[in-house]
């Protein structure tokens, strides 16, 4: 698996996801196995201590012709390991996301289908490159607020 200490030259993340960026972040990029889609962390900071976080956008596309086609707005995602993501497929990767409330789940992120919160893998111990095609379901969320309510519930 590809990935990049950086964002893609040719994306502008600040008018895709206006933040306000921290002094120190680091931004990291994961692309899939054929490298015709990634998912970016930006804004990575140090939480706390050793505990760093970010948050994502995801899209296709290769040399200088990069489209976000989605993000995840109001959930951070643990960069606890490098590379942040796990690929499941082309279309398919996996992140640690802060869920608040002490849950700490592993989420699929599905470029046509969606979100699903993978059963299992909700503890502290749990990363994203733990995941497996295998585990996923049959049913998808189709939206972050789904996810949240999902997440919390």
């Amino acid at each position: 698996m590809q990935y990049i200490d950086r964002i893609p030259d040719d994306l502008d993340i600040q008018s895709i996801a206006p933040h306000d960026r921290h002094p120190w972040a680091r931004d990291e990029t994961c692309f899939n196995a054929s490298s015709t889609r990634f998912v970016i962390a930006f804004n990575i900071v140090e939480a706390t201590m050793l505990n760093d976080m970010g948050m994502i956008v995801w899209g296709s596309g290769g040399d200088q012709q990069s489209v976000v086609v989605g993000c995840l707005q109001k959930v951070a995602v643990y960069c606890w390991e490098r590379p942040f993501a796990y690929w499941l497929d082309d279309k398919c990767f996996t992140v640690k996301v802060d869920a608040g409330r002490h849950s700490h789940p592993v989420i699929a992120v599905h470029f046509d289908k969606g979100f699903q919160i993978l059963n299992g893998l909700d503890n502290l111990d749990s990363r994203a490159s733990h995941a497996e095609k295998a585990i996923l379901q049959e049913d998808w969320l189709t939206t972050e607020s789904q996810l949240i309510k999902a997440i919390c519930s």
